[in-house]
């Protein structure tokens, strides 16, 4: 670890800024990019931008990659739309046993607790495949649109666009970042388009990784979810609070939704071992697993978890509050 006085991009702190040197490991590229943690507000964010950065999302990464269409697959597609479906309306004892056996995304709940209307207009910022909207598509809802700089073929019955939130024009009642915002250049920049998309009520949901957290003291530079180079900014609840005050949105709530993928993630990297195409039983037993979930959840309710759900809303600067 190295120090240096570089200004920070949030907050421009320069006072007791810290550099850590981060390797790529998903694919197990293994080159080297350093981050700066501001002294100040905590964030975490990549110094230099690699200029091809379609070379670390390549067509098999997890976001972008498609699922054949099969019997198997079909079958799981209207198991997922039972359990979502008992998410949203709380009926069904099947959906409640499915939902027991195989819980409900945290991108799912996090829609779900707005009791939305299927006519809503919803916007998924660095979708991907398209999974989140095709999910929403499933149950009923119609005015759907993802954006990412990464898609090159058309994936599925949901539009989606390459290109940038930039691109996008109109007003939009939910706004999501599913793990996205923090691949971004320019935050501030984006909160400003934010506020300039949602409609009078409308909402921003943003799931994405906090700093610092029990993950990276446990495991440092090794932390899985640091991801270098395409985690461009790995914020702090201070972070999000000084961005969304600078244009006037405001945290209405925010929820930690850590998984146990802190944990075992976190464990192979310090093995030196890259997440692309692993075994996890060959390096975890069930029990193992059992134990980084039940710890993820005790996390989790004492704020120590590595990520967390953001709710933003407009607000006139001058009444921006926060939690």
């Amino acid at each position: 670890m190295k120090k240096k006085e570089n200004k920070c991009k949030i907050c421009r702190n320069k006072e007791n800024n810290k550099l850590y040197n981060v390797k790529e490991m998903m694919f197990g590229l293994r080159e080297s990019f350093t981050y700066m943690q501001c002294g100040d507000c905590d964030c975490l964010q990549l110094e230099t931008i690699p200029n091809d950065l379609e070379k670390y999302y390549p067509p098999e990464y997890y976001s972008l990659s498609v699922t054949k269409k099969s019997f198997l697959g079909e079958v799981k597609r209207k198991l997922r739309v039972i359990r979502n479906t008992y998410a949203f309306e709380g009926k069904g004892i099947f959906g409640k046993i499915l939902d027991l056996h195989c819980k409900t995304p945290s991108d799912i709940m996090a829609f779900a607790n707005f009791n939305p209307s299927k006519d809503a207009n919803i916007l998924d910022v660095g979708s991907g495949n398209g999974d989140f909207l095709r999910n929403l598509s499933d149950l009923g809802f119609v005015n759907l649109l993802g954006v990412d700089p990464f898609v090159k073929n058309k994936i599925s019955n949901i539009k989606i666009i390459r290109g940038a939130l930039g691109d996008i024009k109109g007003k939009w009642d939910y706004i999501f970042f599913n793990h996205s915002f923090e691949h971004m250049e320019g935050p501030e920049r984006i909160f400003r388009k934010v506020r300039e998309l949602l409609s009078n009520d409308g909402k921003c949901i943003i799931r994405i990784p906090i700093f610092p957290s029990y993950a990276w003291k446990k495991y440092g530079t090794n932390w899985v979810q640091l991801d270098a180079p395409r985690h461009f900014y790995i914020h702090s609840i201070k972070s999000i609070k000084i961005l969304a005050n600078h244009v006037g949105l405001e945290v209405e709530n925010m929820v930690y939704d850590s998984t146990e993928f802190q944990f075992w993630g976190s464990e192979l990297y310090k093995m030196g071992i890259p997440l692309k195409n692993v075994q996890l039983r060959k390096y975890f037993t069930n029990a193992n697993i059992r134990e980084f979930k039940k710890e993820a959840k005790r996390l989790n309710k004492e704020r120590k978890g590595d990520q967390a759900i953001f709710y933003l809303r407009s607000v006139s600067k001058n009444t921006s509050k926060t939690i």
